[in-house]
């Protein structure tokens, strides 16, 4: 093995796990190079400890004398908190070595994608300012990384940095955005779940609870609201009406409740 060949495959792991043990790195390495020897593995690893790229970092941790490859968690708290998400699940594994290398790029994503990324791009041209394509590329960033690992899911996370780069939509358009954010994290490579994508493993374990989402209205919306260009009750029906996710249903009624009875007490 050249160290070409070992640098190569630890930006692979760092792209698709996140964070990763020696040990399992090794496990995933041979199945790709079966005559790869461990004792040089690790020494190659060991030469690398410490020594920081703009794609990965090695490190030896105190609570596991285990070394790492990371991007974007240094610090042992990060790594404890991925690496608990991480536990019990299979690792990933694609068949092919350049499926490894690539699989879970933002190029295949968009591509695998491509439908539901094209209808996004569409709506937040129409809907707002700014580079679309940035946009995006950040929302898939944000969902590999970020995920649950935060405490934020992923539907509030996005809808939460739409409304901050300043998007504002209208009901129909939020209940079409939050259907294609679901279905494009439905289908992200997520190093949480050790490169699996949710929709992969709601297919192995069987359904999880991801009815926790919760969804805030906008500034914008808020002020048309009370200055009567949008009819706050005929938007509270809809709300009513809608197949929303429980939970964001109910925080977006609790919200526009209490919108309401400030414009009913500013009328009395």
């Amino acid at each position: 093995m050249t160290p070409k060949q070992y640098r190569e495959f630890y930006i692979g792991c760092v792209k698709l796990y996140g964070v990763i043990d020696s040990d399992n790195a090794f496990d995933i390495f041979k199945h790709y190079y079966p005559e790869a020897e461990k004792k040089s593995f690790i020494k190659d690893l060991s030469t690398r400890f410490d020594k920081f790229t703009h794609t990965y970092s090695i490190w030896k941790t105190r609570k596991r004398n285990l070394y790492l490859i990371v991007e974007d968690f240094l610090d042992s708290e990060s790594i404890d908190a991925i690496l608990g998400l991480q536990k019990d699940k299979d690792y990933y594994i694609p068949k092919t070595y350049d499926k490894f290398l690539n699989h879970s790029s933002y190029n295949y994503w968009e591509q695998y994608n491509n439908k539901e990324v094209k209808e996004l791009k569409k709506i937040l041209r129409n809907n707002g300012r700014g580079n679309t394509d940035l946009c995006v590329t950040t929302i898939f960033y944000d969902f590999q990384s970020l995920s649950y690992y935060d405490g934020n899911d992923p539907l509030t996370m996005t809808l939460k940095r739409l409304l901050f780069w300043g998007f504002e939509f209208d009901f129909e358009t939020t209940q079409k955005v939050v259907g294609i954010i679901q279905a494009l994290y439905n289908n992200t490579r997520l190093w949480v779940n050790r490169g699996y994508t949710p929709s992969e493993l709601l297919k192995k374990h069987g359904p999880i609870n991801l009815n926790k989402t919760e969804l805030s209205l906008g500034p914008n919306i808020k002020e048309m609201f009370y200055n009567g260009e949008i009819d706050i009750d005929d938007y509270i029906q809809g709300v009513l009406n809608n197949d929303l996710p429980q939970s964001m249903k109910e925080s977006l009624l609790k919200e526009l409740i209490a919108i309401k009875k400030e414009i009913d007490d500013s009328k009395a």
